[in-house]
């Protein structure tokens, strides 16, 4: 399990509007940047999502899927000018997601602005609920997961599904394998393995909450308060401090 600060940036690019750093993280290419109660946005280019818009980079205004994870301005204050930068290049409407109790009032405050430009909303709405596990991907998934913060949020995991050859048939000629899988044989096997997860804010519970984090490949895990005074603060806002991790 890999957390991303501890992973070494691959470059540092700080443009006019928002920073953004990359990293790689195995096979996966990283990009985002967070800062406590300012800005939180991290992306995966591999799959055109990014988690969270508490501002705009431009960069990421090509990504068309757009996770949520709660409402507080540091992580959705972004939103707007992502899509108004969208609209600006002629792209297709991206696709947000997130809880229904999330996307209802987001939309409703969308709406509200859009309006006064007389205009609709240049985006497409999908809600999840907790277990619900959807494609985004050839071969990989999207699934909610339960934070523990004082605003209803939701973390977010990937899962990638390969279809690989079962054990047993590994070293087989390619005749014996089209012969049985004539035959009505299962040769082949679902291997899912969870490539990524983002905790968005929230208290260390959230591990004991969803113990797969623990096998994630990749796990964006927040830590907001650093400092030794600062314990009685981590627990009054529902965060993380360094000395839970």
């Amino acid at each position: 399990m890999t957390i991303c600060q501890t992973a070494v940036p691959l470059k540092n690019r700080s443009y006019d509007n928002a920073p953004l750093l990359t990293y790689q993280l195995d096979e996966l290419e990283l990009r985002g940047y967070s800062r406590a109660a300012v800005q939180t946005y991290f992306n995966l280019p591999r799959l055109k999502m990014t988690f969270d818009m508490g501002a705009h980079p431009w960069d990421l205004a090509s990504q068309d899927k757009l996770y949520i994870s709660h409402l507080h301005a540091d992580h959705c204050q972004g939103i707007f000018s992502y899509l108004s930068t969208r609209s600006l290049f002629s792209l297709d409407s991206p696709t947000l997601y997130g809880h229904v109790n999330i996307l209802d009032p987001l939309k409703k405050s969308l709406e509200s602005w859009y309006g006064m430009h007389q205009k609709q909303v240049p985006a497409k709405f999908q809600s999840i609920e907790l277990g619900d596990s959807i494609p985004i991907k050839a071969e990989h998934t999207l699934e909610m997961i339960q934070a523990n913060h004082r605003l209803e949020c939701y973390g977010a995991k990937v899962t990638h599904h390969k279809n690989k050859l079962k054990a047993e048939w590994v070293g087989k000629s390619k005749h014996e394998i089209i012969e049985a899988k004539q035959a009505g044989q299962e040769i082949n096997e679902i291997i899912s393995t969870d490539i990524f997860a983002y905790s968005a804010d929230t208290d260390i519970k959230i591990l004991e909450m969803n113990p797969s984090l623990y096998n994630c490949k990749n796990l964006i895990l927040e830590c907001t308060f650093l400092e030794k005074d600062e314990v009685e603060s981590a627990r009054k806002t529902q965060h993380t401090h360094i000395d839970d991790i």
